[in-house]
């Protein structure tokens, strides 16, 4: 079972309040264990973790849209507000991206700091099968896109 996941725009983020993200998403049905909230790491880093760590307080699930830019480092904190790391899928993952002893480049030490951390790890624009393969080798667990559940599951 996969939840919804209600991606908020960057443009908006620091000026919600998780108070009103919560009595809309209850208003419209939604449940805590059906509904995360996504928001962006650019943000965060920006503004802090307010809305991620009120919207945890009040129950609700909270997906980091990663930025390559600048990433958020996976400790304890991470660990207690999110669940789910988003990134752009590679259009040519190294198969070895999320082994220990691995590729070193950024990408691959953020998969296994987000591994880690036990984030599930998200590819947006899964374009064929071949790809959906490689990033399921590579350490994604989900992947969006037409061809995301070709490989990824």
């Amino acid at each position: 079972y996969t939840g919804m996941v209600l991606a908020v725009s960057a443009e908006v983020q620091c000026s919600l309040e998780a108070d009103l993200l919560s009595e809309a998403a209850n208003e419209a049905g939604c449940t805590r264990q059906g509904l995360n909230f996504e928001l962006c790491e650019r943000e965060l880093l920006r503004d802090g973790a307010a809305l991620a760590e009120a919207l945890r307080a009040r129950g609700w699930g909270v997906t980091l849209r990663g930025d390559p830019d600048c990433p958020l480092p996976f400790g304890a904190k991470a660990r207690a507000l999110y669940s789910e790391l988003v990134l752009d899928a590679p259009d040519t993952p190294d198969p070895f991206l999320a082994l220990q002893d691995g590729d070193r480049s950024p990408l691959g030490r953020r998969l296994l700091a987000a591994k880690a951390a036990g984030l599930v790890i998200s590819a947006e624009n899964v374009r064929t099968a071949a790809q959906a393969r490689m990033l399921a080798m590579a350490g994604f667990d989900r992947g969006g896109g037409p061809f995301a559940e070709a490989g990824l599951r």
